[in-house]
């Protein structure tokens, strides 16, 4: 994929990283939760 416009460098882009995958793991969870309960 070619790229026209550089992205900008976070200072801390593991911890958004990071913090994207807790997020998607606790959506996950609490879908799996709610489907298990009913």
């Amino acid at each position: 994929m070619r790229r026209h416009l550089p992205l900008p460098r976070h200072p801390t882009p593991g911890y958004l990283a990071v913090g994207l995958c807790v997020v998607g793991v606790v959506a996950l969870a609490l879908v799996v939760a709610k489907a298990i309960t009913g």
